[in-house]
């Protein structure tokens, strides 16, 4: 399920099912229906949305969320993938940088980083 959400994102609960976005001065209503389907897979984070509002505010608007510690302790309680579907579903502007760590953690720099261009050669 953690791939699939990454790779496709949150499709399959309908707006008619979800409970309304109390943090629409801060959180977009896709990014609300996003939260919604990664309950699925992270269980807890919508009440953790509630209850810890704020620390969620600021780290969805923090510059580098992929580099920052998920509030309320869910670095511990998720792997590196669901870290990885958290900013997908929230932050989809950072995706790119959290895949280069998320592969450079799990596979090695070598696999991240591109190889030197010298056009002398």
């Amino acid at each position: 399920e953690n791939s699939v959400f990454f790779s496709q994102g949150g499709s399959s609960i309908g707006i008619d099912k979800q409970e309304p976005n109390a943090h629409a001065s801060w959180l977009g209503d896709k990014a609300w229906s996003n939260v919604n389907e990664l309950e699925l897979i992270c269980d807890g984070l919508k009440a953790g949305f509630e209850e810890y509002a704020e620390d969620w505010r600021n780290w969805y608007t923090s510059e580098k969320p992929e580099e920052t510690a998920l509030p309320e302790d869910w670095d511990k309680k998720v792997s590196d993938l669901q870290k990885m579907c958290m900013i997908r579903a929230l932050r989809p502007d950072r995706v790119v940088f959290a895949a280069s760590s998320f592969v450079s953690k799990n596979l090695g720099a070598a696999f991240a980083d591109p190889p030197s261009f010298d056009l002398a050669k």
